[in-house]
């Protein structure tokens, strides 16, 4: 058995996104969910982000319906109870003194634009440290979906090379780098001809798959001729009752180069936004025809692969550390250094609404 889909009751562990972070300014209460858990993630007013269970430990009420943040500290809106930092209660809501009584806190970071919490199987702390991540370029546009899929096909997809030209029409997929790993992290690269536009000629565009676990997924593409990067961030988390939670940043950057080797940088970041947009209407569509198969597939633990699916194979292998994580207290690793991003051409690969809960 090299994989298995995923349930309630077997939720893979590692670092998984709870929010965007602009979602979530100085101040906010919001609610989210790993795995089926609800959580309750708020930012203080120096600028703290915090991620916890969402019941009062006084008497059970929702902090995510009515909590607000004081300061440093969330506020209880039953009885005024209010937590610090550290998730203690520090004062009550008629003046008495408060009781020994503690908030669950999940370990939380902001990376690359979204706020993590780690889940651990047997409820254990970090096995490790998410990397400095990259995050989106400037005007990003963000796109939130929640669906009916398993968290396994939308990090193999990716890695499967023959859906390309099937579903997407990419013309002559190419891998340049296999499939590598290296301990949670891993990536590889491939080449392509797209169709990005209508009635527009396919564009060849280099690829770079970078992923952190299986939450966290980083694709720079690059077409060969054109001054023009473009970052897409996808953040798969399991919400529970066999849904997956995406969330997906689209940003581009714009090389001082070629046709614009003339426009200001104010230019450059405007049309780095037009960009943006226009690349995610194009990689939405083809997000969709993805969900639109996965919604409706079923895993198969031993699938009869084919030539050119080594890369499903190399990614099942990889996947089942996420689900043995080792049930024994360790020492959490310092941050290792990102992968690194392939060079093509001397240069380095490289706001809709968030639904409603």
């Amino acid at each position: 058995m090299v994989a298995r889909p995923e349930s309630e009751e077997e939720t893979p562990g590692g670092w998984f996104a709870v929010a965007f972070g602009k979602d979530v300014p100085a101040g906010r209460v919001a609610r989210s969910e790993i795995g089926g858990r609800e959580l309750v993630v708020y930012r203080t007013g120096r600028g703290d982000i915090k991620v916890i269970s969402p019941y009062c430990p006084h008497l059970g009420a929702h902090l995510g319906y009515g909590g607000r943040v004081r300061d440093e500290e969330i506020v209880c809106p039953f009885h005024g109870f209010a937590f610090g930092p550290g998730g203690a209660c520090t004062a009550t809501g008629n003046g008495a003194k408060p009781p020994k009584i503690s908030l669950t806190s999940w370990p939380s970071r902001e990376v690359g634009g979204l706020v993590l919490a780690w889940r651990h199987p047997a409820g254990l702390g970090p096995q490790w440290e998410p990397d400095d991540m990259p995050g989106a370029y400037p005007y990003p546009v963000h796109t939130s979906y929640l669906e009916r899929i398993r968290l396994n096909d939308v990090g193999e997809n990716s890695v499967d090379l023959g859906h390309f030209t099937h579903v997407h029409k990419a013309v002559r997929p190419e891998v340049m780098q296999g499939f590598t790993t290296d301990g949670h992290r891993a990536g590889g690269t491939l080449r392509a001809s797209v169709v990005t536009l209508p009635a527009r000629p396919p564009v060849e565009v280099h690829f770079s798959f970078r992923y952190w676990g299986m939450g966290l997924l980083v694709i720079d593409f690059e077409p060969v001729r054109w001054p023009v990067r473009v970052r897409l961030v996808i953040a798969a988390t399991p919400a529970g009752r066999g849904s997956v939670r995406l969330r997906v940043s689209t940003s581009a950057a714009i090389e001082p180069e070629g046709m614009v080797a003339f426009a200001s940088p104010r230019a450059r970041r405007v049309l780095a936004a037009g960009v943006a947009r226009a690349v995610d209407g194009w990689v939405q569509r083809g997000l969709r025809d993805d969900i639109v198969i996965w919604t409706h597939k079923t895993f198969l633990d031993r699938p009869r692969l084919a030539d050119g699916d080594q890369g499903i194979a190399a990614w099942r292998r990889w996947v089942r550390q996420f689900y043995e994580l080792d049930p024994a207290p360790k020492e959490v690793p310092a941050p290792a250094p990102a992968l690194g991003v392939p060079e093509f051409g001397g240069r380095a690969a490289g706001e809709r609404r968030e639904d409603a809960r």
